[in-house]
């Protein structure tokens, strides 16, 4: 069954490659998270800074994007990328269809925050995840990333 597991994880991999951020996103870090699977960081190369201390960055070499992941002692695992401006437009509109599509199915519920949004799963999930999505500011680059909470289904902080 594992093996099963191993060669439907990297046929995600791989077609995330051809799907741009979002892909990598939902292939590497949303999918895994909302299995309770591990991030799929394997054929990466730890080389780029990662936007909070407790997080291992990856470059991405297809992409300008940088994918960070927790490490195996943080507080919080979560996992996301950092989206440069020349790939904002294309990931944004992938974001968009995400959420309309995850909130029909009442699956996530969508509350708004300041230059972002956050995604909370629905009842479907326990323990709950969060989609966390910031816009680019005057000093750093948009963000996404997926946080396994502790929470309840429903409850948040």
């Amino acid at each position: 069954m594992s093996r099963v597991l191993s060669i439907f994880a990297a046929f995600l991999v791989a077609q995330a490659t051809q799907a741009g951020p979002w892909g990598e996103f939902e292939g590497r870090c949303l999918m895994p998270a909302e299995a309770v699977a591990p991030f799929r960081v394997e054929g990466l190369e730890a080389s780029a800074e990662a936007p909070w201390p407790d997080m291992t960055g990856y470059a991405l070499p297809y992409l300008d994007t940088v994918l960070f992941a927790a490490r195996a002692d943080a507080v919080a695992q979560s996992c996301g990328l950092v989206i440069p401006d020349a790939e904002l437009d294309g990931f944004l509109e992938d974001l968009t269809r995400w959420s309309l599509a995850a909130a029909e199915a009442r699956r996530y519920r969508t509350q708004a925050l300041g230059q972002g949004a956050a995604f909370w799963s629905a009842e479907w999930k326990d323990p709950a995840i969060v989609v966390e999505y910031a816009g680019p500011t005057r000093h750093d680059a948009a963000w996404v990333r997926v946080v396994q909470t502790s929470l309840k289904p429903g409850e948040r902080p």
